[in-house]
């Protein structure tokens, strides 16, 4: 499978992330300043705007493979823009989580992938790893700088997917079938288990959760169930076997004679989740 052609153009002016004026002093007269424009971006691509993992190398599909992804980014200056006047073009790569993982230079000297030197159109072409699971939207921004040190920039989100990737799959639950309320300030714990698995691995599954409602149907919270062997923590016996664990408190803020419903599931780091599993416990 081969990236979805098809460029993700930007507009500047309809839609820049970010701009910035160095004010002038008008109380002296700087031909300079009137010579030298503030710069504007009139075009701006990234392509490819959606990349799948799954055909990137190495050829095992883990989700925990090293894959390189490959951008290739025109920056095109509005014709009140001289080529000359820039000084300084960047382009940053952040994940989905706000990390900076590349920072390079666009380029305007007829080196590809910027077909002719000293034109309105800079280039630059972005190079950077990845493991295949780290999917999500990547922000892709162009940073203009002229000789005054007026500012403009633009930003492009990439959709970073992995279309290869199986969601989980859950099994065996295990919880009780009725909890004893207590009647004083006393906490009671109660372990509910799960079995999670997937075909990427282990590694693959981001979390498995239990959403819990009460008697009237409501959302009360949710559980994040883990695989750590922390016994006294989360009730986990053993860390990695697949068997992922909560203690649920009970207190005296239960209802008795009630039944409470707890749904089961896990979620891939794709965002894939399982089907749900569903567990009646009454309150008793």
């Amino acid at each position: 499978m081969n990236f979805r052609p098809g460029l993700f153009t930007f507009i500047a002016g309809a839609a820049l992330v970010f701009a910035s004026c160095k004010p002038k002093d008008t109380s002296v007269l700087d031909d300079n300043s009137f010579n030298t424009p503030a710069p504007h971006i009139d075009v701006y691509i990234v392509n490819p705007d959606t990349l799948d993992t799954s055909t990137l190398p190495p050829a095992t599909n883990l989700p925990t493979d090293s894959v390189t992804v490959n951008l290739t980014m025109f920056v095109t200056l509005a014709p009140d823009t001289p080529p000359a006047s820039i000084a300084n073009a960047m382009a940053t790569v952040t994940n989905a989580s706000g990390d900076t993982l590349v920072r390079t230079t666009i380029h305007n000297d007829g080196a590809a992938p910027d077909a002719i030197a000293n034109d309105s159109i800079f280039s630059a072409a972005i190079n950077f790893k990845i493991e295949r699971k780290q999917v999500g939207i990547y922000r892709v921004a162009a940073a203009i700088t002229n000789t005054t040190n007026d500012k403009n920039g633009a930003e492009i989100g990439i959709q970073v997917i992995n279309a290869g990737n199986h969601a989980p799959v859950i099994a065996t639950l295990v919880a009780p079938d009725t909890v004893s309320v207590p009647t004083d300030s006393t906490v009671k714990t109660y372990v509910l288990s799960v079995h999670a698995s997937d075909a990427e691995g282990l590694d693959d599954i981001f979390s498995v959760n239990a959403d819990a409602y009460d008697t009237s149907n409501h959302y009360v919270n949710t559980l994040v169930l883990k695989d750590d062997g922390k016994t006294a923590v989360d009730g986990d016996a053993i860390a990695g076997d697949g068997i992922y664990s909560v203690l649920l408190p009970v207190d005296s803020s239960y209802k008795g004679n009630a039944p409470y419903t707890y749904y089961f599931y896990a979620t891939d780091r794709s965002g894939a989740k399982s089907d749900t599993l569903t567990k009646v416990v009454y309150a008793r």
